[in-house]
């Protein structure tokens, strides 16, 4: 296992809150735009139904980053199946 210096740690941990911080502030952007538009409730309540066993901040965030969205799965997932996936 490797060792990791203190301020390794100290970056990945604030670049990990960092991120997080992103993600529940683009999940609050998302929960917003349906108080203004009630249309996209039913948009992301259908796209949601097609994602069932992911929870609704991922169906959120998954339709933040592509409302067509057809199939989503793990990147384990996709590379057992033999696909190459992009990171990021």
């Amino acid at each position: 296992m490797a060792k990791f210096a203190k301020k390794e740690k100290e970056e990945w941990i604030q670049k990990t809150k960092q991120m997080e911080k992103d993600c529940t502030e683009k999940v609050k952007q998302i929960a917003e735009s349906y108080i203004q538009n009630p249309v996209l409730i039913a948009d992301a309540l259908s796209f949601g139904s097609r994602f069932y066993s992911y929870s609704v901040r991922n169906n959120q965030l998954i339709f933040a980053q592509n409302p067509h969205a057809v199939y989503v799965q793990s990147y384990p997932a996709w590379k057992k199946m033999g696909y190459s996936v992009k990171r990021g």
